[in-house]
């Protein structure tokens, strides 16, 4: 049979694994939404490229919009380098679990 500290650490394990599961839930319906964004601003991009080569008085236009375009690119793949990143930091242990804490709670 399993003791006390037993069952409270797979109680914690399995919320732990309960919240990963439902992040990447959630995760899911974004990257769909983002990866449609990044179709749409691409579609636009291509469809105005004949305006953009017959104009030549845009200039100004033109590396306002290539400026826009590499800072979403950046702000994006620092989105998602964010959300695929796997921190330690996230899943802190309680203070119940820490060993000392432990053994004296059994005393």
């Amino acid at each position: 049979m399993l003791n006390e500290e037993q069952k409270q650490w797979l109680e914690y394990l399995t919320k732990l694994t309960d919240r990963e599961l439902a992040k990447r839930r959630v995760v899911g319906i974004s990257i769909i939404a983002l990866l449609g964004i990044i179709v749409s601003v691409l579609f636009i991009l291509i469809d105005s490229i004949p305006f953009i080569i017959n104009n030549f008085g845009i200039i100004i236009i033109i590396l306002c919009y290539i400026f826009n375009l590499f800072t979403f690119i950046l702000y994006i793949s620092n989105f998602l380098d964010n959300l695929f990143s796997t921190s330690e930091d996230i899943h802190v242990i309680p203070k119940f679990f820490h060993k000392g804490r432990c053994q004296n709670n059994k005393k």
